[in-house]
């Protein structure tokens, strides 16, 4: 007995035994994807891993960016510009967060700029900042702490304050004139113009600062968390409604909350619209239900089964992998609807249930085995994207692909009933039966106007009419989300905070540390003078030598500190200051961290154990410092923007200094490495997709005219698709290009389809019409589920979804205009 006919006696007399192995398979899973598979909602995950740019960018992320902190902006809605009402608000938002109980710190102001972060200064940093010192200039700093010196310096601010507001400042700062000595390393840690203020420079909206204690960064810590923010939020502003503001919040907690809760309403939508888009087709081809429910179960098995496989091999799935179900929908049932087509018309010819089946297995069956492949292989070719995101959605679609090749074989043909009567009247075969006698006749009409508007498509993309945009910058595939509106708010009112190029800096140890910092700000503020970078932001001077220190120990141990502390006391009475002030204590506090440093041999300091962890100088020093190790950053502003790989490496050559190990990252950077490698992948893709095809049509058509009509078709409807884009104004960019390669892979089928009607034995011109309207439906439920992705947040997504269903499109038409009437010119010459 042959295949078809057994797989049609099995599938008819056994439907019991194929519906429990379904029914196990569906189970086991389910369990899969239950207990072995996690999502990723890192958009980093998008950019191709093979460039050290983009490995440095995920490195800053995952040591630098604080996972537990958020950003809020505190924004005036009246239009007044009020200043001070904002300030006001600002202040309560501030004192509010701190009673939270998830909110470890809050800041609202630099360091500077408050009472807190001056004491802070005073009380834990000053000291290790002054023994980092260059011994010369320690040796001169401490000349401040003999008793002449202080008695001199307190007696000149005590005139100057009855006239100079800024002694009385000078003198609750820094009384003994030591902290500014420690504090002016911090000078040639900056270059530029430099903002430390939190409000804009309109007055529009202030920032807050809060480092927050949930328990972890997956998903759904972070949403546990911003259900708490939210509802502070909410109270607040209601407690304050006379206050006319709104509160922003971004950070990456709020990036995963809100991007996660995105996924799963992009899952339900795009899935919900390929499935009614695709049933409403399927529905005005066949006007059945029963079949119409199959199908959707079969589909379903298909998308779970390619989700647990996925599971197995990757164990987390990005976010882009969540346009898998929709995209299978739309594709998977192609098979479906041509073998139910093919199916139906022998039943409507009056042939029985098991006969109909395995005769539409014997005129389709190769056909969609050699359409899957196809397919399959034009997204299996996303794994030499070198992008994992996209390797993992082109191998899962291409494993479900198979897969529903397969049951639609077996599992939907066993949920087709065979009691169903025939159709009395079907207005798309007719319709079919028409244009194929019509072509039969004379199909030169039909293929030269095909071939000329084809042509004159394909002329329109290649001529300078228009323009194909190309949108270079990976963030525009970030998810739409309140965190993305709030980050570029607040990115257009402190042009500081537009991300400028990052530079991270390893050593293995201390002292190598220290000194690698000290080359590169000699290095870097040469270059600023030269003109080669515009400036650059970092914080060298918190790099602490033991070399130094040790040093300036052994200088400090000739110094009575007891001496300084009594002379203090005196002369604060003499020029009738009060001692106990509390201004005058982080003076003491400062004498006292001296001689504790002195007496202990203190020679290392570990910021995270000097800091408490309430410090709003936290905020500044994770912005420069990883959390483990001797791994720093810094923050360079060009002089002008990186717009090729030679402006890259001429900006590489004015930072690096020989010796010292460090990568260059930030996103103009990682562009000058993203735009060549998209526009490599799509020559490189494509080609694979084009060679595959070649290779397989012909093993399957085994002569060259018939190849030849379908490769020049599909290069035709690549040339149409590009025009339309031009026309539509639709940006590609650094990911949507691999479309390409996919609509190669699909586009494909139809002709093959064509193809096998054209080699079934009898009446070519019945066999023709067969076939053209299950390649009609087949197309169009294509294009419904790669169109529905269009409703997706993730613009990856979208852009994805749109060019290929625009590239499905014209595939579909030079199948139905061009490739028919052309074989049949061929077969009738």
């Amino acid at each position: 007995m042959s295949l078809d006919r057994t797989v049609a006696h099995f599938v008819t007399h056994r439907r019991r035994f194929v519906f429990l192995v379904a029914g196990l398979i569906t189970g086991l899973c389910i369990a899969t994807i239950l207990f072995a598979l996690r999502f990723d909602s890192d958009i980093l995950d998008l950019l191709p891993r093979q460039f050290d740019s983009v490995q440095a960018l995920k490195v800053s992320d995952r040591e630098f960016t604080n996972a537990r902190q958020l950003t809020f902006a505190v924004c005036d809605t009246s239009g007044a510009q009020d200043a001070f009402m904002l300030d006001t608000a600002a202040e309560k938002f501030r004192d509010a967060l701190k009673q939270q109980p998830w909110a470890v710190r809050v800041t609202s102001a630099p360091p500077l700029d408050s009472s807190e972060g001056v004491g802070d200064l005073q009380k834990y940093l000053a000291v290790p900042l002054l023994l980092n010192l260059d011994p010369a200039v320690f040796a001169n700093a401490i000349q401040a702490l003999q008793p002449g010196r202080i008695a001199a310096r307190l007696h000149e601010l005590r005139q100057k304050m009855e006239t100079m507001s800024v002694a009385e400042m000078k003198l609750n700062f820094d009384a003994l004139g030591v902290v500014q000595e420690a504090l002016k390393p911090l000078a040639g840690s900056f270059s530029g113009e430099q903002t430390q203020s939190f409000t804009s420079a309109d007055g529009s909206l202030h920032l807050v600062f809060v480092e927050t204690n949930q328990d972890g960064i997956d998903p759904h810590a972070c949403q546990a968390l911003m259900r708490k923010v939210e509802s502070f939020e909410a109270r607040f502003l209601a407690e304050n409604s006379d206050l006319p503001v709104k509160i922003l919040v971004t950070g990456r907690t709020a990036y995963v909350d809100q991007i996660s809760r995105a996924m799963r309403f992009d899952i339900l939508s795009t899935l919900a619209g390929s499935i009614v888009l695709v049933s409403l087709v399927f529905y005005f081809g066949f006007r059945r239900f029963w079949p119409l429910f199959a199908l959707m179960h079969v589909l379903l098995l298909c998308c779970i089964i390619a989700i647990a496989v996925g599971g197995l091999i990757f164990h987390q799935l990005n976010l882009i992998t969540i346009g898998l179900c929709s995209i299978l929908v739309g594709l998977g049932v192609d098979f479906g609807m041509l073998l139910y087509g093919s199916y139906q018309s022998q039943r409507n010819a009056g042939v029985a249930h098991e006969q109909a089946i395995a005769a539409s297995l014997r005129q389709l069956g190769g056909g969609i085995f050699f359409g899957a492949i196809t397919t399959a292989a034009g997204f299996s070719s996303l794994a030499l994207s070198g992008c994992a995101a996209f390797m993992q959605l082109g191998v899962l679609i291409g494993i479900g692909i198979l897969f529903a090749s397969v049951l639609m074989m077996t599992v939907f043909y066993a949920c087709v009933s065979r009691n169903r009567p025939p159709e009395e009247h079907d207005f798309l075969f007719e319709g079919g039966k028409k244009y194929v006698r019509a072509i039969f006749k004379n199909p030169k009409p039909v293929l030269i106007a095909t071939t000329v508007l084809l042509v004159l498509m394909c002329a329109a993309a290649l001529a300078p009419i228009g323009k194909l945009r190309l949108e270079a910058d990976p963030k525009t595939m970030e998810p739409k989300c309140d965190a993305s509106t709030a980050l570029h708010t607040i990115q257009e009112k402190f042009p500081a905070a537009h991300e400028p190029l990052l530079v991270l800096v390893s050593a293995k140890d201390a002292e190598e540390f220290h000194g690698a910092w000290t080359k590169l700000n000699e290095r870097w503020a040469q270059a600023v003078n030269s003109g080669g970078i515009k400036s650059f932001r970092a914080l060298g001077a918190f790099a602490l030598s033991p070399e130094r220190i040790h040093q300036n120990l052994k200088q400090l141990a000739n110094l009575d500190l007891s001496v300084a502390r009594e002379t203090l006391t005196k002369t604060l009475d003499v020029e009738g200051f009060n001692a106990n002030d509390e201004s005058f204590q982080n003076s003491f506090a400062l004498i006292d961290a001296l001689q504790n440093a002195k007496q202990h041999n203190a020679q290392s300091f570990d910021w995270r154990k000097i800091l408490p962890p309430q410090s709003s100088w936290w905020f500044v020093l994770d912005q420069f410092f990883a959390k483990n190790g001797y791994l720093g950053a810094a923050y360079i502003t060009p002089a002008e923007k990186i717009r090729s790989n030679a402006a890259k490496e001429s900006l590489r050559e004015q930072l690096t200094v020989p010796g010292i190990s460090m990568r260059i990252t930030g996103w103009s950077y990682v562009l000058a490495d993203l735009i060549p490698w998209a526009k490599h992948k799509l020559i490189l893709l494509s080609v694979v997709m084009v060679l595959f095809n070649i290779v397989l049509l012909t093993f399957l058509y085994r002569s060259l005219a018939p190849l030849m009509i379908l490769m020049i078709s599909l290069a035709l409807s690549i040339g149409a698709m590009v025009a339309c884009l031009k026309f539509f104004g639709f940006a590609l960019n650094l990911f949507n290009v691999l479309a390409f390669p996919l609509v190669l892979g699909v586009g494909v089928d139809y002709g093959i389809y064509i193809l096998l009607a054209l080699r079934q034995p009898g009446d070519k011109e019945h066999a023709f019409a067969t076939i053209i309207k299950p390649v009609l439906l087949a197309g169009l439920t294509g294009i419904a589920g790669f169109g529905s992705l269009a409703l997706a947040h993730n613009p990856a997504l979208q852009g994805l979804g749109i060019v290929c269903a625009l590239g499905i499109a014209w595939c579909l038409f030079a199948t139905v205009f061009f490739i028919l009437p052309a074989y049949v010119a061929r077969a009738q010459r």
